[in-house]
C-alpha cells in the first residue's frame, strides 16, 4: 500500500463525487473508551474515532449504520499503519457493514487482522458501501464446507458500493473442506456488487478450492452475478489457486474495468494464470500488464467477451492468451508475445525498467510508447513540467499499466482522506 497515491485531479474528484461527513464530536480510543467498538457504540453520526497504536483484540466491529469515520492517528503513516492493528483473533471477521452505512462511513489506517468467517474473513458489505482507505487487511481466513460458504477471504461484498483505495490485501485464504462450494476469491469476492479497488495492491493471497470445480477459484479476487467491479491502479500479484484464476476471476455476466493495472506472477492449476473471464462476463481491460503468470497462462477466456487495449500481456506460461469466445475477445493496440489479430497490435520486447517501487515501466526507445490507440491521449506527458526532460513522450497514449488518459493517477500524494474528511484534517499525515 506503499506506493499507489492518487493526484491531485483525483483528490478533487473525489471530493466532489463522494459524500463528505460534517464534522462532529471526537472520541478516543483508549483515552475516553477502552474498546473501539464501545466507541463506536458511544458516537453520534459525524463523529470522528480516534484510536491510538496499539493491538486491539476485537472482532465483528459494527458502525450500527453511522456516519462517522473511524481512524487511525496518521493514516497516511505506514509505521501508524502497521502498528494500529484490530486482531479478531479467529474469533470472527473483523469489520462488518450491514446496517445500510454509505460513503459517509469511513475507516482509515488500521491493519485488520486475524478474521475468520464464512463471508469476509477481513470486512464484509452487506448492501452497504464505506469508503476503506490506507488500510492493511492481511492474514485473515475464511473456511467453506458443509455449512458455510467460505468466500472472500480478505473482503466480502454483495449488493455493495464499497471504495477500496490505497489499502494492501495480503495474504489472506479462502479454504474449502469436503465436498461443499466455494473457497474461492481469496483476496476478495464480489457478487452483485459495484465496489471500486483503487491505488491498492492484492498480494500473496490463496483460493484453496478443490482443483476439479473449473469455476471456482481466483486467488486475489472472484467476482460474479453481474457486478461491476473497478479495478484501477492497483498491483495484483503473487496470488494462487490450485483451480481457476490465479489472479482475477470474472463470471456469471459481470462487467468489470481494470485499467491501469499489473497482473503478475499469480499461478493457477487450471485455466487462467493471471485472468480467467467466462460464462457471459464482459470486462473491459485497458492500459494494463499481464506478465510472468503461469500454471494456466496470462488471460483464459470462454464464452464471453473481454475487450482489451492499450495493454502488454507477456512472459506468461504455457500461453499469453487462450481464447475460447468464438470471436468475440477484442485485444487492439496491445503488444502480446506471438502476436494477436487486431488493429495496432505488437509483438516486441518492450524494454522494461524499474524505478524505486514502480515494476513495468518503459525504458526511452520503448516500442510501446506513443504507440497505444491514436484516439487516446496520455494524461502526462513530456510537454508536463513534472515530467523527466530526458525521455520524450509525445501525447499519443503509450501501451502498458502507466499510459493513457489516467496515468496521472500513479502521483504521490496524501491529500485524499484528509481533504475527504473534514474531521482528519487536523491530524498528522506523513507523506509517502
Amino acid at each position: 500500500m506503499d506506493r499507489r497515491l492518487a493526484s491531485v485531479p483525483t483528490v478533487i474528484w473525489m471530493i466532489a463525487t463522494l459524500a463528505e461527513p460534517a464534522p462532529g464530536g471526537v472520541l478516543r480510543v483508549p483515552g475516553d473508551h477502552f474498546l473501539i467498538q464501545n466507541a463506536l457504540d458511544a458516537s453520534n453520526p459525524a463523529d470522528t474515532v480516534i484510536v491510538d497504536p496499539g493491538t486491539y483484540f476485537e472482532a465483528a466491529l459494527d458502525y450500527g449504520g453511522k456516519s462517522l469515520l473511524l481512524t487511525s492517528t496518521s493514516p497516511c503513516d505506514p509505521a501508524i499503519v502497521r502498528t494500529t492493528v484490530i486482531d479478531a483473533w479467529g474469533s470472527d471477521r473483523v469489520v462488518r457493514f450491514d446496517s445500510q452505512e454509505d460513503s459517509s462511513s469511513v475507516l482509515a489506517g488500521f491493519t485488520l487482522r486475524g478474521g475468520r468467517a464464512g463471508l469476509g474473513g477481513g470486512i464484509a458489505c452487506f448492501g452497504t458501501s464505506p469508503r476503506i482507505v490506507h488500510c492493511v487487511i492481511r492474514d485473515n481466513v475464511v473456511e467453506a464446507g458443509y455449512t458455510s460458504i467460505g468466500v472472500g477471504g480478505g473482503v466480502y461484498c454483495v449488493g455493495s458500493t464499497a471504495l477500496f483505495s490505497f489499502c494492501e490485501i495480503r495474504g489472506n485464504r479462502a479454504e474449502q473442506y469436503g465436498l461443499g462450494g466455494g473457497g474461492s476469491g481469496g483476496g476478495v469476492f464480489c457478487g452483485f456488487s459495484s465496489p471500486h479497488f483503487t491505488n491498492c495492491r492484492i498480494t500473496g493471497n490463496v483460493a484453496e478450492v478443490q482443483q476439479e470445480l473449473e469455476l471456482a477459484g481466483g486467488g486475489a479476487f472472484f467476482a460474479q452475478d453481474s457486478s461491476s467491479v473497478v479495478i484501477s491502479h492497483c498491483v495484483i500479484d503473487s496470488n494462487s489457486t490450485p483451480s481457476t484464476g490465479g489472479g482475477l476471476v470474472f463470471t456469471d455476466d459481470s462487467h468489470p474495468y481494470v485499467g491501469n493495472t499489473i497482473v503478475a506472477d499469480n499461478s493457477s492449476g487450471l485455466a487462467g494464470g493471471g485472468l480467467a473471464i467466462g460464462d457471459g462476463a464482459d470486462p473491459t481491460i485497458v492500459n494494463s500488464v499481464v506478465v510472468g503468470n503461469t500454471g494456466g497462462g496470462g488471460l483464459h477466456a470462454w464464452q464471453c467477451a473481454p475487450q482489451v487495449s492499450n495493454s502488454i500481456i507477456r512472459g506468461n506460461q504455457p500461453s499469453n492468451i487462450t481464447d475460447y469466445t468464438y470471436g468475440r475477445l477484442g485485444v487492439i493496440y496491445s503488444n502480446v508475445s506471438g502476436g494477436w489479430d487486431g488493429e495496432g497490435n505488437i509483438d516486441a520486447d518492450p524494454l522494461w525498467w524499474s524505478a524505486r517501487d514502480y515494476r513495468y515501466l518503459l525504458r526511452p526507445g520503448s516500442p510501446c510508447v506513443d504507440t497505444g490507440d491514436p484516439n487516446l491521449v496520455d494524461g502526462l506527458y513530456d510537454s508536463d513540467e513534472r515530467w523527466p526532460g530526458w525521455f520524450p513522450d509525445a501525447e499519443r497514449s503509450d501501451m502498458g499499466a502507466y499510459g493513457g488518459p489516467e496515468n496521472e493517477r500513479w502521483l504521490h500524494s496524501c491529500w485524499l482522506t484528509r481533504v475527504s474528511n473534514p474531521q482528519l484534517r487536523t491530524l498528522p499525515c506523513t507523506p509517502r
